[in-house]
């Protein structure tokens, strides 16, 4: 209600009230003086005016007391909801920054990377409410995504699925480097049977690329799957992009390491074998000398 119609209303209120409030008093007072008078006549007027009194309280009650106290509990119960839905967003963003925190955690960790992915694809089904997440890797050489890690489902299929870029839903996001949001996903033309890798029970999904926008390259995918149809708000594609962010530069980061481990293997093999031709070379030359 407008303050102004509210103010109104309530000092129509209360001059309705102070005007029935004197009239029994003035009617009480009429009462008695007849009767001190001895008329009456005039007191059974003032006892009938006196009958009044109560129904026009009752009218004044019904018509304006009551439906403010309506209006009242309303707004009252309207403004608990209000509240209860603030505790509620309150306690979800606690559980996402949370679950920020734990991923940036885990990534990070000195753990083997594989255990570090699947602890990665454990917080991200907790802090989405996923019944699963399934965390795929590129395979540049085979321009392939292949089934890194899970949050305990399907684990049999971890390093065995590998998913052609660009088919299949979760190939799409991997070649449009887009996210995908599907509420029935086996009713999309993009979806395929994997081999390998059961998905029958699950409806929804929500697929985002893990893309290191820096550099432009596609270091994986991840996807999180519901048994039920969902609708995803925006604080779950805040939190879920997020944490596909964090992801894709440990990805990156570890892909890095490796490749420079590898180089350093090389390396020392290398000079391990030059070394090797070097004593080999000076052999014959102490033989010849």
């Amino acid at each position: 209600m407008p303050q102004g119609g509210f103010e109104h209303r309530k000092g129509l209120l209360i001059f309705l009230t102070a005007f029935v409030l004197g009239a029994a008093v003035f009617i009480g007072a009429i009462a008695g003086n007849s009767l001190a008078r001895g008329d009456g006549r005039a007191v059974r007027h003032s006892l009938a005016l006196t009958v009044l009194v109560p129904f026009i309280a009752y009218v004044l009650y019904k018509k304006f007391i009551f439906p403010s106290y309506r209006r009242l509990e309303d707004a009252n119960l309207e403004l608990h909801l209000k509240q209860e839905e603030l505790l509620d967003i309150k306690d979800d963003l606690f559980i996402k920054i949370l679950g920020v925190y734990d991923v940036n955690y885990a990534v990070n960790s000195p753990r083997l990377f594989a255990d570090r992915l699947n602890d990665v694809a454990y917080i991200t089904a907790r802090g989405m409410e996923a019944d699963a997440c399934c965390i795929y890797l590129y395979d540049r050489k085979k321009d392939d995504l292949v089934l890194s890690a899970t949050n305990g489902v399907q684990e049999g299929a971890i390093g065995k699925v590998r998913i052609p870029l660009g088919e299949e839903v979760v190939g799409w996001v991997g070649r449009r480097l887009e996210p995908l949001m599907l509420k029935d996903y086996h009713a999309d033309s993009r979806f395929r049977e994997t081999p390998g890798l059961d998905l029958s029970d699950y409806q929804s999904l929500y697929c985002v690329p893990l893309y290191v926008y820096s550099n432009g390259a596609l270091v994986g995918v991840m996807e999180v799957l519901y048994r039920k149809a969902k609708v995803f708000s925006d604080e779950e594609i805040n939190f879920f992009t997020t944490l596909s962010g964090i992801l894709s530069t440990t990805v990156q980061n570890e892909q890095m390491q490796a490749e420079l481990r590898k180089v350093n293997v090389e390396l020392e093999q290398w000079a391990a074998e030059k070394t090797e031709e070097l004593r080999a070379c000076e052999e014959r030359y102490r033989t010849l000398v």
